[in-house]
């Protein structure tokens, strides 16, 4: 099955994109499709360990709770072959309301940032042993 369908561009003239059956069947799959989803790591761990969905859920939202915790109480969170969620203090900038035009002090505040281990960076670049 071969599907055209219209699409606005920046000119917003349409323009027809032809999508070939795999990607059709991709678009249905997944709303995200360029993200794997909690739900897809769920089903994963379900079927790779056979525990049951909500065992593996339940064990998904153990993991994620301590990490967001960790987070928030402003420590590191670093897993080997991973990488590192760091939590970095922004400080206080001037800022712009893009709608009056009108200068501001904009807060300081804490950010995560992710830096990726050398052993997955390799693994994504495709140059892994």
């Amino acid at each position: 099955m071969v599907q055209f369908s219209a699409e606005a561009n920046n000119d917003k003239n349409p323009v027809w994109v032809l999508k070939l059956p795999h990607q059709i069947l991709k678009q249905k799959r997944s709303k995200h499709p360029l993200a794997l989803t909690k739900q897809t790591i769920i089903e994963k761990i379900s079927e790779e360990i056979e525990q049951s969905p909500l065992e593996a859920k339940d064990t998904i939202e153990y993991f994620l709770e301590i990490m967001k915790s960790t987070l928030a109480s402003g420590e590191n969170v670093m897993i080997s072959g991973f990488g590192k969620f760091q939590v970095n203090e922004k400080a206080p900038r001037k800022g712009r309301n893009p709608a009056t035009d009108e200068e501001m002090m904009l807060k300081g505040r804490r950010v995560v940032t992710f830096k990726c281990a050398g052993i997955l960076r390799d693994r994504i670049n495709g140059e892994e042993d």
